[in-house]
């Protein structure tokens, strides 16, 4: 995920890169190794299983790892000619590039999830509740037989389904 970040890569041009880039390969410690081990699902499911844990513990991993490493640079680069301004925020933002189908079936579950803490009775609406699933998002996106747009409408008229499930009072909140 850093090194996707730090060359702005798609998932797809980051698995290239893995494969067929002997710097890359070295960076990652599997130089001379006769395969690599990354594909799409590997990322789909790092990134699925990074937000579980923040839902669960609201510690976002990969700010907490960005804000260390720039901590780290600075106390390298503070007072030397080669300091720079190292934007953790920003870089991790990079991170979480996700398709727009990933994007908006992230919106979809995390606006679930704050319907469900907010009113735990609450019944989801019958065809959204597949979102809850652990893995719903690796068999939207790439399990499903649909084209892509197709996927992504889906998503953005489920997103207006559940916007429309939102009492004034939890539009305001900061979830």
């Amino acid at each position: 995920m850093v090194l996707k970040s730090l060359f702005v890569l798609t998932d797809e041009d980051l698995i290239l890169r893995v494969r067929t880039d002997a710097p890359i390969q070295y960076a990652l410690g599997t130089l001379g190794q006769s395969s690599q081990s990354i594909n799409e699902l590997t990322l789909s499911r790092f990134r699925t299983a990074l937000t579980l844990y923040e839902q669960e513990t609201i510690i976002d991993l990969i700010k907490g790892l960005f804000e260390k490493v720039s901590e780290e640079l600075k106390k390298i680069y503070l007072g030397t000619s080669l300091m720079r301004r190292v934007d953790s925020i920003m870089i991790s933002g990079g991170c979480r590039h996700l398709s727009r189908l990933h994007l908006a079936h992230t919106v979809n579950r995390n606006a679930l999830f704050t319907l469900k803490k907010a009113d735990a009775h609450m019944e989801i609406p019958e065809g959204l509740e597949h979102y809850l699933n652990e893995f719903d998002e690796n068999q939207a996106t790439y399990h499903s037989d649909k084209p892509q747009d197709e996927k992504l409408f889906t998503a953005f008229q489920d997103a207006v389904q559940i916007e429309q499930l939102f009492t004034e009072e939890l539009k305001t909140t900061e979830d």
